[in-house]
């Protein structure tokens, strides 16, 4: 693979599980945003600003990754279906369960110690791990840990068993395909479902070879005109989703996906071609290289520690001005560098442990050869 390529996918992956702990971090509502989600609390500077960045801004990460995905694996698709699937469940299957096993683990030790003997007196959930039924406990385990951002490693494994039916529609109607797929996002209820089209586009941009190197945007487009664009399309959006005008009626949510998809896509074209002065001068300072070899202990283990946190550090900064905006800076930074910390201690003391439960990323790559 070609070396600007791999770095701009280092640099983005480890950027994007940074976004990804601030994304978790917000503290202005108590519930799941997608893209369309109304937003009942105040239209105010620490509300609107925490929306403007973790749905909007933000927003491009897991596009931009699922891009990547599609592509890697298309890269890889003339090796034996048997074979690529059996990398994935080294990859992807493994640490699914280990990290899903682990976050069982740490809650149980949490209840065990910190909590009363109170069924009801948990870290989580309606009642203590220690009151689950073994069904209940495997269900957790498997279907619905508490790490809850695992359902992205699972989404990527299930794409990968399905590349035989993705790559025979690419193959014979790559533009239907990928325009059904495009125009279906407005009818899922969950932005996770709508991430098959990044995949597939991602595997049709490796097959056609498209110039993901450097590509003329200015012979079609200024880039400070996308920038601006995509910012005003995020401001709309923040608008209409406190605001919720009546006016709007029933189109309210497919004008929020649509301003979303908008600026998702353009910040996507905007960041991967024109962010290479960044992304040389920071890859090629070693620190900041070896950080980004922490990427996947960020994205496993900082849920559901800062789930937890949110509150009683939203409480911390309560009388500090603008104390929301101030805790939502803070506490993902923390988590972060707890994160990194616990990265290098595994791969130091457990370097065999830390390969299989990274699939072989980050440090076991240079030990493995992989």
């Amino acid at each position: 693979m070609d070396e600007v390529i791999s770095l701009r996918i280092r640099f983005f992956s480890f950027v994007s599980m940074v976004l990804l702990v601030y994304i978790h971090g917000y503290n202005f509502v108590d519930h799941e945003l997608r893209s369309h989600s109304f937003i009942h609390a105040a239209f105010d500077t620490n509300n609107y600003i925490q929306y403007f960045l973790v749905n909007g801004l933000f927003r491009f990460r897991i596009p931009l990754l699922m891009l990547i995905s599609g592509y890697l694996l298309a890269y890889k698709s003339h090796l034996p279906y048997v074979e690529v699937v059996i990398k994935r469940i080294q990859s992807l299957a493994i640490p699914y369960l280990l990290v899903s096993a682990i976050g069982l683990a740490y809650i149980f030790l949490i209840e065990s110690v910190f909590y009363s003997s109170n069924p009801t007196d948990c870290f989580l959930g309606d009642k203590k791990l220690i009151h689950y039924s073994a069904y209940q406990l495997l269900r957790r385990w498997i279907m619905e840990p508490f790490a809850f951002q695992l359902w992205y490693l699972k989404m990527l494994f299930m794409f990968t068993v399905s590349m035989p039916g993705l790559l025979f529609f690419l193959n014979k109607i790559p533009k239907t395909f990928l325009i059904v797929l495009f125009v279906l996002r407005w009818f899922f209820e969950d932005d996770k479902h709508t991430l098959i089209f990044y995949f597939a586009l991602g595997m049709y941009l490796q097959q056609t070879q498209f110039e993901l190197i450097e590509y003329k945007l200015d012979r079609y487009l200024r880039l400070r005109w996308v920038v601006l664009f995509s910012l005003v399309c995020i401001h709309f959006k923040a608008y209409i989703a406190f605001k919720h005008p009546t006016y709007l009626g029933n189109y309210a949510e497919f004008i929020l996906t649509s301003l979303s998809t908008i600026h998702v896509c353009l910040l996507i074209v905007a960041f991967w071609y024109k962010s290479d002065n960044v992304v040389f001068y920071f890859m090629r300072k070693p620190f900041f290289f070896n950080l980004t070899k922490t990427s996947f202990f960020i994205y496993a283990f900082h849920e559901p520690i800062i789930w937890k946190l949110i509150k009683p550090v939203s409480q911390m900064f309560h009388e500090v001005y603008l104390g929301k905006l101030v805790a939502f800076f803070t506490l993902p930074f923390v988590v972060v560098i707890f994160c990194i910390l616990l990265d290098w201690l595994t791969f130091r003391y457990s370097p065999k442990f830390y390969g299989i439960l990274t699939g072989n990323r980050g440090h076991a790559q240079k030990t493995t050869g992989s």
